[in-house]
């Protein structure tokens, strides 16, 4: 208000009754009628002494905490986690690793009662501080994200760099010695960025199954069957979520010939992949599609001869253009 008719800043505009009457119902929807009672009072007092504590907090502080905030509305949540985050990557506490630490500990605390709407608000603060190459503001963004794990809650640029990233990384480590170990904590970093399908940028989903995918195919290897049993268990949960249009990015990468099915191994691999898709998320043609991959695979055949069927080019014609 006061930027555009305050004696400070004088124009030519003028407050109309409207505008006027506007303003104060703001004030009394969000100010006004927000209740300060004992709990809010708690909290700020929680705050302030933090601030001088020098030792770590206790559980029971945590839960005196926690029943503090309970009650209070989405709005006073929201402002307290940004004052959380905002003091956790403010450089007036670099250093100070008792008070960072109980700091983190509260917001681990407020993040469980703070919407998704505010989550994302404060995701897109990382790109604010990334334009403004303050490596340590990123560096505390980036951990308490971590911490709280919010990482999903990132904006879809930062999301999509990340994931080309983490993607080139998984690939590199799944053709390299020791794959089975290095995998899995790039593949655990992948569904903090998209626990989901839906969290993944449309422009990285290819990317992201054909990465999974060439992963959870594994190698024609005896042992564990080509795929690292750690980053498995990743593989599948992102899977187990697929959705219809995942299942179509898996029948296009396959049947085009960008992924290498060859062997018994990685043929009952991609058995395992097909059979955990959920069959509810799924439309009719593509559910009989799938079945008749997997009775294909079943009979001992190998998958990529099933791309040359006339069924499957007929589904293809209609379905995966």
């Amino acid at each position: 208000m006061r930027n555009h008719v305050g004696a400070s800043h004088p124009n030519d505009d003028q407050i109309r009754t409207a505008e006027l009457l506007g303003w104060l119902q703001t004030c009394i929807d969000d100010v006004i009628s927000e209740k300060v009672n004992g709990h809010a009072i708690t909290v700020k007092s929680i705050i302030d002494n933090t601030k001088n504590r020098d030792t770590y907090f206790s559980q029971v502080d945590k839960e005196q905490f926690e029943n503090s905030i309970k009650e209070l509305s989405p709005q006073f949540i929201a402002n307290l986690t940004n004052t959380l985050f905002g003091i956790f990557v403010s450089k007036n506490y670099e250093g100070k690793s008792i008070i960072l630490n109980n700091f983190l500990s509260l917001s681990l605390i407020s993040w469980k009662y703070t919407t998704d709407t505010f989550r994302y608000s404060l995701g897109e603060r990382l790109d604010v501080f990334r334009t403004q190459l303050d490596e340590y503001k990123i560096n505390q963004s980036e951990l308490f994200f971590e911490k709280v794990g919010g990482k999903k809650y990132y904006s879809k640029d930062l999301k999509t760099i990340q994931l080309s990233v983490k993607c080139e990384q998984l690939r590199n480590a799944h053709f390299s010695w020791d794959n089975y170990a290095n995998e899995t904590p790039i593949a655990r970093e992948i569904l903090e960025l998209a626990p989901s399908p839906s969290d993944v940028p449309n422009m990285r989903k290819d990317l992201l199954v054909e990465t999974f995918l060439i992963c959870r195919i594994g190698k024609n290897v005896s042992y564990q069957r080509g795929v690292s049993p750690g980053g498995k268990l990743f593989y599948d949960r992102f899977f187990q979520n697929s959705d219809e249009d995942i299942v179509k990015r898996i029948l296009t990468l396959l049947s085009d010939g960008n992924i290498n099915v060859n062997g018994q191994i990685q043929n009952n691999n991609l058995l395992e992949v097909l059979n955990i898709v959920p069959e509810d998320m799924i439309g009719a043609q593509y559910m009989e599609i799938l079945d008749n991959l997997k009775a294909f695979i079943n009979d001992g055949k190998e998958a990529e001869k099933y791309f040359n069927t006339v069924d499957f080019k007929r589904f293809k014609d209609n379905f995966l253009v």
